[in-house]
C-alpha cells in the first residue's frame, strides 16, 4: 500500500490560497522555483514510499524549505542590501522547522532577525520572502524582531522562549544570530532555569487537560495527547535549556534518564513520526487527531495485518497505546525526578522523612528504603511491590519516581512468584474495595505492569479498541473508569443515607 503522487493533492497543497496572495507574480523566478520545489518534493515522497520513515521525511522537507528560502533571499535581497547599508538581517528557522522536523502540512515558523530602526526597511526585506512562500501555498508563522526584542518576549512568553531555544540559522548575517544566542544564554538560560522548568511542567498540565487527560482516547491526538510527541519535546526542552544538552541521550550523564529509557523514547518518536506523516497525507491537511476514518488506512500503510485474534487496525492502535503508555509513565517519572533533584517542589507540612519498615515517606511520597534497594531485597521481598501501593492508598500518598522505576524494571522478574501466592490476590482485593480512590490505585497497578500479572486476561484488553458510538476510551480504560464511578456512586449513596 503506497502513495501515488495524486494522494498528496499537489494542486491544493502548493496552490492553496494562491489567488488570495498579496502579490501575483508570474516572473521566471517564481515559475522556476515552483518547478524546482515540486520536483524535489516528489523525490522526497518517493523515498518515503520506499522506507516509511517519517522522521527522515520531516528532515528532508525542512532541508528543502531551507533551500527555497535561500534561493529567494539570494534572488530578492542581495541587490537590496547594497541600497540600505549599516544593518544586519538574517532568516532563522524556529519551532518544528527549527528542529528540522516538518510534517507534510506543518506550518513554517520563521524569525526575521534584524537591526533596523525603521519599519519601512523591515518590510522592504521581509515581504519578498513571505510572498514567495505564500505563492507556493505554504502557511507561514513569522515574527520580525531585533535580538533585544527576542530576549524581551522570551521573558514574557513561553512559546517565544522555546522557539529561540530550538532556533536554527538559515541565511543572512550570521553575526546577528550569534549575538542573539549569546544574549539568550546570558540573560535567559543563566537566570531563568528553574522558572523555565516550572513553566514547562505547568504548560504540560494545562495541555493535557485541554486535550483529554488520558492516553487511551480512541481518537488520540498524536501531537498534544498524553504520551505523544509534545511530551517527548517537553523533556528535550528541559534538557536543552537547563542541562545544556544537545540530544536526549546526554541526560544520562545527569542521571535524569537511563539507557533503556532513551531507547524507548527514540523508538516512540520514530513510530509517532511514521504515523503523523501518513496522517497528514491521508487527511490532506495539518491533522493531528487519529480519527476512526484514518486508523485503518494508516495501519495498512504501516504494514499491520490481521490474524485470528485481531484485525490490522486493532494491532496498530494497541501498539500506539502501548507506546503512549510507556512514554507518559516515563515522562511522569523523569519530570517528577527533575522537580526533586532541582528543589522545585514546595515543601509539604510535616515533610520530615520517616521510615516505615522497607519504606520511607517524605513530602507525601513513599519510596523503598535505601537498604531495601541496595541489597536487591525486591527479588526476595516481592510482596513489597504490592504493599507499597496499599500504604500509598491508606495514607493518600504518591509513589516516589524511584519506586515507580524500580517496579517497572523488575515486575516481569517476579511474575512467576506472584502467580502462585494468594497474598497478592488479597492485596489486590484490598486496593480494589478500598473507599479511598480505588480507580487511581488500580490504574497505578496497571501502569506498573502488576495488574496484568494478577489478572492475565487484563493484558489482552489493554489498549484494545472497540469502535462504536458509546465508546470513547479503550476497553481497559472503560473498565477502570467504571471502578471509579461505582465507588463514587456508593460513596454518595452512603452520605445521603
Amino acid at each position: 500500500m503506497f502513495y501515488s503522487i495524486k494522494d498528496l493533492n499537489f494542486k491544493s497543497f502548493f496552490l492553496k490560497d494562491y489567488k488570495k496572495s498579496a502579490i501575483e507574480n508570474s516572473s521566471d523566478f517564481y515559475v522556476n522555483l515552483k518547478k524546482y520545489y515540486l520536483n524535489k518534493y516528489k523525490k522526497i515522497l518517493e523515498i518515503f514510499k520506499k522506507n516509511n520513515n517519517g522522521l527522515e521525511f520531516a528532515n528532508r522537507r525542512s532541508n528543502l524549505i531551507d533551500d527555497v528560502i535561500s534561493k529567494s533571499y539570494k534572488n530578492f535581497l542581495l541587490e537590496k542590501k547594497k541600497i540600505i547599508k549599516n544593518f544586519s538581517f538574517s532568516i532563522i528557522a524556529t519551532g518544528g522547522y527549527g528542529r528540522g522536523e516538518l510534517a507534510p502540512f506543518s506550518d513554517i515558523d520563521i524569525l526575521f532577525l534584524h537591526s533596523f530602526k525603521k519599519k519601512n526597511n523591515i518590510e522592504f526585506f521581509v515581504k519578498p520572502i513571505l510572498h514567495t512562500l505564500w505563492n507556493l501555498g505554504f502557511k507561514v508563522g513569522y515574527a520580525t524582531r531585533s535580538p533585544n526584542e527576542c530576549i524581551k518576549y522570551s521573558k514574557k512568553k513561553l512559546d517565544v522562549c522555546t522557539s529561540i531555544l530550538e532556533s536554527r540559522f538559515i541565511i543572512g548575517e550570521k553575526k546577528i544570530y550569534e549575538n542573539l544566542i549569546n544574549l539568550y544564554k546570558n540573560k535567559i538560560i543563566k537566570t531563568d532555569g528553574k522558572r523555565f522548568i516550572r513553566a514547562i511542567l505547568n504548560e504540560r498540565k494545562k495541555r493535557l487537560l485541554a486535550s483529554g487527560d488520558s492516553r487511551y482516547l480512541l481518537e488520540p491526538n498524536i501531537k498534544n495527547g498524553k504520551g505523544g510527541l509534545r511530551d517527548l519535546q517537553t523533556l528535550e526542552w528541559i534538557g536543552k535549556f537547563y542541562y545544556k544538552t544537545k540530544k536526549l541521550s546526554d541526560l544520562i550523564q545527569y542521571k535524569i534518564l537511563d539507557r533503556n529509557s532513551v531507547k524507548s523514547f527514540i523508538k516512540a518518536k520514530s513510530f509517532y513520526w511514521d504515523v503523523r506523516t501518513h496522517l497528514h497525507i491521508i487527511s490532506d491537511r495539518p491533522n493531528e487527531q487519529i480519527n476512526f476514518e484514518f486508523q485503518n488506512l494508516i495501519s495498512k500503510k504501516l504494514g499491520y495485518k490481521k490474524n485470528k485474534q485481531q484485525s490490522g487496525v486493532e494491532k496498530f492502535m494497541k501498539n500506539y497505546f502501548f507506546e503512549t503508555k510507556k512514554v507518559s509513565e516515563l515522562i511522569r517519572i523523569y519530570c517528577t525526578a527533575i522537580e526533586e533533584k532541582e528543589g522545585l517542589l514546595t515543601p509539604k507540612k510535616n515533610s520530615k522523612e520517616f521510615n516505615l519498615g522497607d519504606f520511607v515517606i517524605k513530602n507525601k511520597r513513599i519510596n523503598f528504603s535505601k537498604e531495601f534497594q541496595l541489597k536487591n531485597y525486591f527479588i526476595k521481598k516481592n510482596k513489597s511491590f504490592f504493599r507499597i501501593i496499599e500504604i500509598a492508598q491508606e495514607k493518600n500518598l504518591d509513589l516516589n519516581p524511584n519506586a515507580i522505576r524500580l517496579i517497572l524494571d523488575n515486575a516481569e522478574k517476579i511474575e512467576k512468584k506472584i502467580k502462585d501466592d494468594k497474598f497478592f490476590l488479597i492485596s489486590f482485593l484490598k486496593i480494589l474495595t478500598s473507599k479511598n480512590k480505588p480507580e487511581k490505585f488500580i490504574k497505578l497497578m496497571n501502569n506498573l505492569g502488576l495488574l496484568g500479572i494478577i489478572i492475565p486476561d487484563f493484558k489482552r484488553i489493554t489498549g484494545h479498541i472497540q469502535i462504536g458510538g458509546i465508546h470513547r476510551y479503550t476497553v481497559d480504560e472503560h473498565t477502570l473508569k467504571a471502578i471509579g464511578y461505582i465507588n463514587e456512586f456508593h460513596t454518595k449513596k452512603k452520605n445521603q443515607g
